[in-house]
């Protein structure tokens, strides 16, 4: 296992079993949760993701392997509910950042969806905000929130120790999992380490082990809570999300269109998690404000995405100047990174994602050069052959569907 520097010289077995220091949240019982809790003992699902070793992109489709039987969709209302406008009252347009990334995206081949905000909420930039992406580990934002309200409910406690069952090891990319090894199978973890493993790492394995505290349908109800009106789990959109597809194509956008049929491609062989770039950047904000769940829980969560060991994307180009939090997502032609970034120059907030894109090295450094125009660089570097590795960061969606 693959740890931050402060924890290289703790023995990673002993880790797993007293936490990185997470604890310093102290969390408080009986704080309201942001979204209705599901009390449903219907496990959610998990995917496996593309791992770091994975030399080769195969032909789209992408293949997902299931872990455990998948379960009867959710119910879904027929309505979508009422939505707040998604734009802030007062939009800021930055003409040098619209400038550079529109032209810098001009002719790239896949779907790029962008939003960049300031740590109020105003809108820098933004970019098929509203388009519909397959999550991947992006879906995992929504998981930590949902285990930390469990946790101010009462109903959860960091320090509760959790099996690893045989059945969170046995896909194809376990070996390759960069936080659990082979050989901790059977052995157990704590809740805290759980959560840090599926934050800062991206874990699959740990992604399972909070799957298995929560089911498809609350994770829905956190992201409603969240205002995270098109963030879905676990579905086939033609027929568990509402008004699917005529809900994403009012705007006449061709990429929406492209967008759908990427995506009902890609629901032909497994069930997906959907989300667009505002409700990822919502998310950001909500955490940055100390909204998601209770301030306590957005503490917690943000320190766990500030140890992000996936760094290829966002703060793979900044200078040294700047910190970030992020998280990633990716599956095969689905590349993504979302998060703040801290400098000189003040806070932004960056939802980039990617589908469609044949080179996943490619989309990654797309996804480094926003990055930099996000701080205000206006030339950006030419595209390089390095290939950048992705830590088997994310569980998907078996237990839900990147």
């Amino acid at each position: 296992m693959h740890l931050p520097s402060r924890y290289s010289n703790v023995p990673h077995r002993l880790l797993r079993l007293i936490g990185p220091g997470l604890a310093l949240c102290v969390l408080l019982a009986g704080c309201s949760i942001g979204g209705s809790s599901n009390t449903s003992d219907e496990p959610a699902e998990t995917v496996s993701e593309v791992p770091a070793s994975t030399p080769t992109i195969p032909p789209t489709p992408l293949t997902l392997q299931v872990d455990t039987p998948t379960p009867e969709p959710t119910a879904l209302p027929t309505e979508t509910p009422e939505q707040p406008a998604l734009e802030p009252t007062q939009t800021i347009i930055q003409t040098s950042l619209v400038s550079t990334i529109d032209t810098f995206l001009a002719d790239e081949p896949g779907m790029y969806g962008v939003v960049i905000l300031d740590a109020d909420g105003q809108y820098l930039y933004s970019r098929n905000a509203d388009v519909p992406f397959v999550a991947a580990s992006l879906y995992k934002l929504v998981l930590l929130a949902d285990i930390y309200a469990r946790i101010e409910a009462g109903e959860l406690s960091l320090d509760m120790t959790l099996p690893l069952l045989s059945e969170y090891f046995d896909d194809q990319f376990a070996a390759e999992d960069g936080f659990f090894v082979l050989e901790d199978e059977g052995d157990e973890t704590t809740l805290e380490m759980a959560l840090f493993g599926a934050g800062a790492y991206s874990s699959n394995i740990a992604a399972k082990v909070l799957l298995s505290l929560t089911s498809t349908a609350s994770l829905r109800d956190t992201a409603e809570g969240l205002e995270m009106w098109d963030t879905w789990f676990n579905v086939v959109p033609a027929t568990d999300v509402p008004n699917w597809p005529d809900r994403y194509l009012g705007t006449s956008n061709p990429v929406a269109e492209q967008a759908i049929a990427f995506i009902d491609e890609q629901a032909e062989y497994n069930l997906l998690h959907l989300t667009t770039p505002n409700d990822v950047a919502h998310y950001w904000r909500l955490l940055l404000a100390g909204q998601v769940i209770s301030p306590e829980s957005s503490a917690a969560i943000l320190a766990i995405l500030r140890e992000q060991v996936v760094t290829d994307r966002i703060p793979y180009l900044l200078p040294a100047e700047f910190t970030t939090a992020n998280k990633t997502g990716n599956l095969y032609h689905v590349v993504h990174d979302s998060g703040t970034i801290d400098g000189p120059t003040g806070t932004v907030i960056i939802a980039a994602l990617s589908q469609n894109e044949s080179d996943d090295d490619h989309g990654a450094q797309v996804i480094q050069r926003v990055a930099l125009a996000a701080i205000g660089e206006t030339t950006l570097p030419p595209f390089t052959t390095d290939h950048f590795s992705y830590p088997d960061d994310e569980a998907t969606p078996e237990q839900l569907d990147d």
